[in-house]
């Protein structure tokens, strides 16, 4: 560096120069030179020779898209304290880590996905349960080849269903097979024996039609009358 040749150069005049004025200037003038490069070489940060040469990490692998399954056959029961749900058919499932089989859940509803199983992604989604539930209280346990999901009631009572569906479901049957309070009392029995056979087999319609008709009989001949 032509910098540090006029530093020695500097340096060789100071020993043969003998009048002090001029001494304290080629020594003010090496001392400019050193504090040059000292402060150039702070600038620059050493890099050893054998260093590898550095890899940036921002570069990432797209995640992986998978398809969804979706899980729309299941089986549940229930204790006073559980509503507990079946997810089966899934397997293998006992094989994945526990960062693959998650379960949301919320006061209503839950959501259970299971990862990358056989090359798919499955979800088992309630969004609106027949009652409540208390999520932090709420489990999965992982079990050959199916994943049993805990749900804790918040109060007990009897579940006749699964979903928010199923309970309007069940509240319109019971209210459709209580007579009003101004309504004709045989009108409720009418319902009942409608509904009775439109779900039932056809031995059920059979006999429902049979003593439908031996009824209106009575009727016309007087005979189901009540005496005045």
């Amino acid at each position: 560096m032509e910098i540090l040749k006029d530093k020695e150069e500097l340096e060789s005049l100071l020993k043969l120069a003998n009048r002090v004025e001029v001494r304290r200037l080629l020594q003010g003038r090496i001392d400019e030179i050193q504090k040059s490069i000292e402060q150039s070489q702070k600038a620059e940060p050493s890099t050893p020779a054998d260093a590898a040469p550095s890899v940036s990490s921002t570069t990432q692998s797209p995640p992986v898209k998978r398809p969804l399954k979706k899980i729309t056959s299941y089986a549940w029961d229930q204790s006073d304290a559980f509503v507990k749900v079946y997810a089966t058919n899934l397997v293998g499932v006992n094989a994945l880590s526990a960062t693959d089989v998650t379960c949301e859940f919320h006061s209503a509803g839950f959501n259970l996905l299971v990862n990358n199983l056989a090359g798919k992604d499955h979800q088992l989604q309630i969004v609106s349960l027949y009652g409540h539930i208390i999520p932090e209280e709420s489990k999965i346990k992982i079990k050959s080849d199916s994943v049993l999901v805990m749900l804790k009631k918040a109060k007990k009572e009897k579940w006749e269903g699964m979903t928010e569906i199923d309970r309007k479901k069940k509240e319109k049957q019971k209210s459709e097979a209580t007579p009003k309070a101004d309504e004709d009392p045989s009108a409720g029995i009418m319902n009942l024996m409608k509904k009775m056979y439109d779900e039932g087999d056809d031995d059920m319609k059979r006999t429902i039609a049979k003593a439908w008709t031996e009824s209106q009989d009575k009727k016309a001949s007087g005979e189901g009358l009540a005496p005045m």
